[in-house]
């Protein structure tokens, strides 16, 4: 099945998924629970965390 890509609401992907990975951090649900109740991918999910943190060790 082929998930169609709607754009940002806020138009800051970045902004929107750093609040995303904080809201998870905090909200002591696992990631899939998460992502099931806010209609996120989960792959999508992952691939924003290792971005992230990958960034965090590159500075």
């Amino acid at each position: 099945m082929l998930r169609q890509s709607y754009p940002s609401p806020s138009g800051n992907v970045r902004e929107e998924m750093a609040l995303h990975l904080e809201r998870i951090r905090l909200s002591g649900l696992t990631q899939l629970e998460y992502c099931r109740m806010n209609k996120l991918s989960y792959a999508k999910l992952v691939y924003w965390m290792r971005k992230a943190r990958n960034q965090k060790f590159a500075r």
